[in-house]
């Protein structure tokens, strides 16, 4: 279901101001206010006990419905060389993994991003760094993102038109889970080198399109939609030719 559908639970009474105020002596209030203040974009989490707001700065903010604050800050990306661990570019995506609703403990707190640094990222809400990045997709849609509830594949859009329109990719549930270590420089390297398990490529007869939709269809779909051409496209998910 896209996220502009998606029913989210009652936030009155929260103050993200003042959430600003409270944190004026901590060396992360800088980056706090700044979130507050260029939130765009929002995901819910599978029991409707946090949220999470982006916008064009790197970073982005967890909030508890149930204490009405903020509960955690997701950094923007290290300068370390050689390590990747969050965006460095304005987030335009996000999505909770859809398990956490049946598998709370496993993947309620799980959460992939998309932005306009050609990364796709997989996060835990309580921690600061994310835990596996992709590399390719230009993500600029708010619906650009999905993570297939039955087998977990994450679904992406690009709005890069000389390049694929959607992705396919599986879910490292190892990274997600804390079972690889992210300073082995072998497990950088496969991070590197991973690849789509799919890609449906710009039609090279027809006007390219500029994806900005990227959604499951069900158990056999997948829809795409983009500028540029206008098009709105049903893709098979197992050949991946547009109906």
């Amino acid at each position: 279901q896209p996220a502009s559908s998606r029913r989210l639970p009652s936030c009155s009474g929260l103050s993200p101001r003042s959430e600003v105020s409270r944190a004026s002596a901590s060396p992360a209030a800088a980056a706090v206010a700044r979130i507050i203040r260029s939130s765009a974009w929002l995901a819910c989490s599978a029991d409707g006990q946090r949220f999470l707001t982006a916008g064009p700065t790197a970073g982005f903010g967890v909030y508890d419905t149930r204490r009405r604050g903020l509960s955690n800050l997701c950094q923007a990306g290290s300068l370390t060389a050689g390590r990747v661990d969050g965006h460095r570019g304005r987030v335009c995506a996000l999505t909770y993994h859809p398990q956490g609703r049946r598998r709370p403990a496993e993947f309620g707190h799980l959460f992939v991003s998309g932005g306009w640094d050609n990364t796709v990222q997989i996060w835990d809400d309580r921690r600061q760094r994310s835990l596996w990045v992709y590399f390719g997709p230009h993500v600029c849609g708010s619906d650009a993102i999905d993570v297939d509830p039955a087998q977990g594949h994450i679904l992406t859009g690009s709005w890069e038109r000389h390049k694929s329109m959607l992705q396919v990719w599986k879910f490292n549930e190892d990274a997600a889970h804390g079972r690889l270590d992210l300073d082995d420089k072998s497990v950088q390297e496969d991070m590197l080198r991973g690849r789509p398990l799919g890609e449906l490529q710009q039609d090279p007869t027809g006007t390219p399109s500029m994806g900005y939709v990227a959604q499951w269809l069900g158990t056999q779909y997948m829809v795409f939609a983009g500028s540029n051409a206008n098009a709105l496209k049903i893709v098979d998910r197992s050949t991946l030719n547009v109906r």
